[in-house]
């Protein structure tokens, strides 16, 4: 798998945990000399996480020698006012292709460009995507989360720089399909009647057919238009086709599509909290999606949720502080001064994020 080399790595440093300090980014995975995976590159360290590496016999990390900040060199409020532009262009692309509109690949190109640019630290992505969410309609924000999980997931796979501009174009056009779904089924609050589902699937090859109109789209960012629900185990549509017949853009945008799905306020369901998802994923998602991408896509996406300010079933806000690794929807979470392990105490659980 070819790698990217146009994207410079931040310098790191070995340091003793001792002289760690909350706010730094470990720059390695962290693993005890028994072999437990206690942390996953790119974590910011808080003061739980400082002492659990400690109670491991952990002497030292690497750590990135400057915050992530600085290393982007974009700040929050520039990201966000750069990724609304993005989502602007998403809506006028998408609308141009509604109505039947002619376009090149190339003003597409840009747009994936233009987020690609903006995107160099994963650090501050969530918070805009979700503040995204709040301000603007569920049809446009899916596509552009859609293209940035499937960016930040192309990256930890370590794909090339011109591969990652091309899951970026493909999540950005993956339902573009549903431009020609009538409204009343699109936006059915209850669940769709089996004739109502089977017509909701026509999306995938109606998008197909849809992107005959980009002047040269790959072949391959197509084929995610047309097959991003098709499953692993064969039981997608609209060909149930199984793994080997998917394309790794596809199988990259499907387990995208998902999670922002799930963690998205829609029509007919309320949103559930990451954690559920990371539940939801562990329990059905291995005979449904490739097992390597879904595993590297988890792993990372929980480090966003450090620090993360929640409320609890018992009405009290607590703090995420650590993910456990190899089970992140049971996260640490600081309630005052205590922190409860909720793969331990069960009386807890996380009921919504703020």
């Amino acid at each position: 798998m070819e790698k990217s080399t146009s994207m410079i790595p931040p310098t790191k440093k070995l340091v003793n945990i001792s002289d760690c300090c909350e706010g730094q980014i470990a720059a390695e995975d962290v693993i005890t000399n028994r072999g437990v995976f206690l942390l996953p590159q790119n974590t910011m360290l808080n003061a739980y996480i400082i002492n659990q590496l400690i109670n491991h016999g952990i002497s030292q990390i690497y750590i990135y020698s400057e915050d992530e900040k600085q290393v982007s060199g974009i700040s929050t409020q520039e990201l966000m006012e750069a990724y609304s532009k993005s989502l602007n262009s998403v809506k006028i692309i998408l609308h141009h292709l509604a109505s039947g509109k002619k376009i090149s690949h190339q003003e597409i190109a840009q747009t994936s460009n233009f987020i690609l640019a903006k995107s160099e630290s994963p650090f501050g992505v969530l918070k805009c995507i979700n503040e995204l969410k709040k301000a603007d309609e569920y049809t446009y924000t899916h596509s552009f989360n859609v293209a940035i999980y499937g960016m930040l997931t192309a990256k930890w796979l370590g794909l090339s720089t011109e591969q990652i501009r091309h899951v970026i174009t493909a999540g950005i056009l993956h339902d573009l399909g549903k431009a020609r779904i009538p409204s009343n089924i699109l936006n059915k609050k209850g669940k769709l009647l089996p004739d109502e589902f089977n017509c909701m699937k026509k999306h995938t090859i109606i998008g197909y057919n849809m992107s005959k109109n980009i002047t040269g789209l790959r072949h391959d960012v197509r084929q995610v238009i047309l097959m991003h629900h098709e499953r692993e185990d064969g039981k997608g549509y609209p060909f149930g086709v199984k793994g080997n017949k998917i394309h790794l853009y596809t199988k990259i945008i499907s387990i995208s599509d998902v999670y922002d799905a799930m963690t998205s306020d829609r029509v007919y369901k309320k949103r559930i909290t990451p954690f559920d998802t990371f539940r939801e994923f562990q329990s059905v998602g291995l005979g449904h999606f490739d097992t390597k991408i879904m595993i590297t896509f988890l792993s990372n996406i929980a480090n966003y949720y450090l620090g993360a300010k929640v409320i609890m079933n018992t009405g009290q806000i607590g703090e995420v502080v650590y993910l456990p690794p190899h089970n992140p929807s049971m996260p640490v979470v600081r309630i005052d001064s205590n922190y409860i392990d909720l793969n331990i105490d069960k009386k807890y659980c996380i009921k919504e994020m703020i």
